[in-house]
């Protein structure tokens, strides 16, 4: 039996002892500042105990309580802090399937920037796949009006959870449509709009890195899709520099807010919302362009691995740690979504023996990604 103590007690017992050997670790340095960690700490117990639920809460707590080797307690702790991405689980390991196209450039540097950001964002979400052909990038000579609808047709009748679209490069509006621009005939929103009817995922994510691609916005949303923009409207027609931080935001781990190692599409968008806007004041110029986003949880979309997920991605053992994780997590929200029909005692008797579950093989997830408390 766990002691009759407040939660207070609990964290400062437990976090007091060991933040010397945790201090040092990647987490806490990635957060720079450790009484930020200490509250996400506090804040993240608060959450459990409402969530788990009195009973699954203490027993959880004494096995934090009573773990002694470091290498046990740093486990215990990173189970701790991923306990809310099980409750709210993000698609990371869902099938995905995509294209990625990039414009005409209009001169060469534009030509090589927008080619650079392409190929960023299709490695990127190349991670989230066990199949790294489940994404495709169309640039330069490839791109037509044809082949970027012929791309979303057969990329689109692949079966899968989620599909992606990124067109990057340069727009315009005209009294008919917004226009992405390519050799050849533009392709317009409803040239997407018909290209996306045919995509059997029943998830959608479409980024317009152009400018004046506001426009396409509320054309474009609906129930099921995830849309981004960069621009709030067709007004703005200037050179965008979204696309550059987004594909920023995607290629390291400087967005990853919640330091997971997973990059949702919530937290690359603030990300590069954040810098574009930084841009244009620290050059003391006028704002050109302000992002949209429409569409509901993009908290829970993935778009890439990072850190030492990313690096494990080719590890046949990780791979097969990783499935068996979604199985897990596949669980538990079968389970969860039951708890309103099931006895409270019985739910929380199948309840803890999954989370148990899941903290091991997280424990052998750490060990072979090469995670440690004292990884820098």
């Amino acid at each position: 039996m766990v002691p009759a103590i407040t939660l207070e007690a609990i964290v400062s017992g437990f976090f007091m002892n060991k933040f010397n050997n945790l201090v040092s670790g990647r987490f806490v340095n990635k957060l720079i500042n450790p009484f930020l960690f200490y509250k996400l700490l506090f804040n993240t117990l608060l959450f459990c105990k409402f969530v788990l639920g009195h009973f699954v809460f203490k027993s959880f707590i004494n096995t934090l309580i009573t773990s002694t080797s470091t290498s046990t307690c740093s486990v215990s702790l990173r189970t701790l802090l991923i306990l809310p991405l099980l409750i709210f689980p993000v698609s990371l390991f869902a099938s995905s399937t995509g294209l990625v196209v990039t414009g005409l450039g209009g001169n060469e540097e534009y030509a090589e920037q927008f080619s650079e950001y392409g190929n960023t964002v299709v490695e990127a979400l190349r991670t989230i796949s066990s199949e790294p052909e489940n994404f495709e990038l169309l640039e330069g000579d490839a791109v037509s009006r044809q082949s970027i609808m012929a791309a979303i047709e057969r990329k689109g009748a692949k079966a899968s959870d989620t599909f992606f679209l990124f067109l990057i490069g340069h727009g315009t509006v005209d009294s008919q449509s917004w226009r992405f621009n390519i050799p050849g005939r533009d392709i317009t929103t409803g040239d997407i709009i018909e290209a996306l009817n045919s995509v059997s995922a029943s998830s959608q994510m479409v980024m317009l890195g152009t400018s004046a691609s506001g426009a396409a916005l509320d054309i474009l949303s609906q129930p099921g899709r995830l849309v981004v923009t960069a621009t709030k409207s067709g007004g703005e027609l200037n050179v965008v520099r979204f696309p550059q931080f987004f594909a920023e935001a995607m290629a390291s781990v400087a967005a990853d807010t919640d330091r997971n190692e997973m990059l949702t599409l919530a937290e690359a968008w603030k990300y590069a919302n954040d810098k574009t806007q930084a841009y244009y004041t620290d050059l003391k110029l006028l704002a050109s362009e302000h992002a949209r986003i429409a569409g509901d949880n993009p908290q829970q979309l993935s778009l890439a691995r990072l850190g030492a997920l990313r690096l494990a991605g080719d590890d046949p053992i990780v791979a097969k740690l990783l499935e068996k994780r979604l199985l897990l997590e596949n669980e538990f929200g079968s389970l969860r979504n039951k708890k309103a029909s099931m006895d409270t005692l019985e739910y929380y008797e199948q309840l803890e023996p999954l989370l148990v579950k899941i903290a091991l093989l997280q424990q052998e997830i750490d060990t072979a990604t090469g995670w440690s408390a004292s990884n820098e």
